[in-house]
């Protein structure tokens, strides 16, 4: 499961001139929420590890918006988009299981 894999990136790519913002928008969220993933595995304290998850899950959150926002705007195929929202709502479920293992408030 890795947003900022092959269906971030394609989406972004397949993005028309005249939309930089989100293309870029689209990249860095779900390279922050790869980033954010990796920084947390290597935290030792529980705390510290919630935190970070619960960034890279705000990020995850970030990516499938400004995937919606391109397909509301006609610029993805709705196929692309759905994938991508599934996969955006499986990482959302793992970090919250990860939050919720390491004691993070989760409600």
């Amino acid at each position: 499961m890795n947003l900022r894999g092959p269906r971030a990136e394609r989406m972004a790519v397949a993005l028309p001139r005249g939309h930089a913002d989100l293309k870029d928008q689209l990249r860095r969220a779900a390279g922050s929420t790869v980033r954010n993933i990796a920084e947390a595995a290597g935290r030792s304290h529980p705390k510290d590890r919630s935190a970070r998850f619960m960034v890279a899950r705000g990020e995850c959150a970030e990516t499938v918006a400004s995937a919606e926002m391109a397909f509301v705007a006609g610029l993805v195929e709705g196929a692309s988009f759905t994938h991508l929202r599934g996969l955006g709502a499986r990482v959302s479920a793992m970090l919250v299981g990860l939050i919720r293992k390491d004691g993070g408030c989760w409600p």
